[in-house]
């Protein structure tokens, strides 16, 4: 089976460019190169030349996030995918679950547990991955894990004001919308593969905390809170995770039905689309103000790939053509960070005047990589 083979009628540059990029410059590299074979599980990352770069540890986050891209490529047809995923998932559970829902944040290089914290950001990877596997699989036992892991969460992490979830067992600060973002996300995912109401009444639950808290009347998405979820005095706002919400929120709208989900998709996505961009570039800035000041003027890669999902959710909302703001954004992802690295990777972080600021390339951003272009391609096809 030829992996994304869309309609030869899918025809733009940004199309084109991106099948070409994945089918040929991509997957080659990644299936012979993502898995540590003398240690078993994912490289954590990779030298700018492209060759493995071990940190000495395994990061759970990662391992998950690999597990959803070599699953989704299975679901695309990719030679190989489905036995990387299922090595991946047997390294996940084998490596990483302590029992009853608990995963450990790093593991060595070897595999031994160096870190039990409970993460709501890996978790919430943990559960995005399994409903992935779940597909792939045809297995009951990723769903039975998740429904343990989302338990755990329950048990461990709940704030106390039983309004969303600490970011580390028995921590209080940092107070992040990130983690509850990705955490929403996986519900979503869960829900569409176990139709019953335990992860549909978790994602309405975090849908209502985004709206009253993250968000509110703001029309800004802020990043960090108070222990109460009141926002702080400074306020840092990342337009990148504008546009990654309104992507949720869209596919939250498709689920449920909520009108509520596509405005505020609408308020977030404008915001980051005015106040987000730099004029000069035309690349999406790491961070702002809530009145738009420049915070942090460099361009990370993953929000120019979630303003690309971004688009396609608007334009669904909208009823409008994005075809022409793609253009731009996918010429822009190749030009400075897909062309200048290694084949099959990227330069993940340039500064403001678009030169280099890394040492190597991380393997979390594929999962950005890999679900922005094939959401792109799977617009295209849907077009044709």
């Amino acid at each position: 089976m030829q992996p994304i083979s869309m309609s030869e009628s899918t025809n733009t540059a940004a199309e084109a460019r991106v099948r070409h990029w994945l089918n040929e410059t991509a997957w080659g590299f990644w299936r012979d190169n993502a898995v540590d074979l003398p240690h078993g599980g994912f490289v954590e990352r990779f030298s700018l030349s492209g060759l493995p770069d071990d940190p000495g540890f395994k990061r759970c986050r990662v391992t998950a996030r690999q597990l959803y891209v070599f699953s989704h490529a299975s679901i695309l047809g990719f030679a190989g995918a489905r036995e990387i995923a299922e090595s991946g998932y047997r390294y996940l559970v084998g490596k990483f679950h302590m029992g009853s829902g608990e995963w450990a944040r790093r593991v060595s290089t070897r595999g031994e547990i160096i870190d039990r914290t409970q993460d709501l950001y890996d978790l919430a990877f943990v559960l995005f991955s399994l409903s992935w596997w779940a597909r792939v699989s045809g297995e009951n036992e990723p769903i039975r894990l998740a429904e343990q892991t989302l338990a755990a969460i329950h048990r461990n992490l709940r704030h106390p004001s039983g309004e969303g979830y600490l970011q580390f067992a028995g921590a209080g600060a940092p107070y992040e919308q990130n983690p509850h973002m990705h955490l929403l996300e996986a519900m979503l995912f869960l829900a569409q593969k176990s139709p019953g109401s335990l992860f549909l009444d978790e994602a309405q639950s975090l849908f209502r905390l985004a709206r009253k808290r993250f968000i509110g009347g703001s029309g800004t998405l802020a990043e960090f809170f108070e222990a109460d979820w009141s926002r702080p005095e400074r306020i840092r706002v990342e337009p990148g995770h504008h546009f990654e919400w309104t992507w949720i929120l869209k596919r939250f709208h498709d689920l449920t039905g909520s009108t509520e989900a596509t405005e505020l998709a609408e308020t977030l996505f404008n915001f980051a689309i005015h106040n987000g961009v730099a004029s000069r570039t035309g690349l999406i800035r790491d961070a702002v103000d809530p009145a738009g000041n420049i915070l942090e003027g460099d361009h990370r890669i993953w929000p120019q790939l979630e303003a690309v999902k971004a688009w396609i959710a608007i334009s669904e909302i909208r009823g409008l053509d994005p075809s022409a703001e793609i253009e731009k954004l996918v010429g822009k992802i190749f030009d400075h960070y897909l062309d200048p690295g290694h084949p099959g990777l990227w330069i993940d972080h340039v500064t403001g005047d678009l030169k280099p600021r890394v040492e190597f390339a991380p393997t979390s951003t594929f999962y950005h990589v890999f679900l922005s272009f094939s959401e792109l391609l799977k617009f295209a096809g849907q077009r044709a």
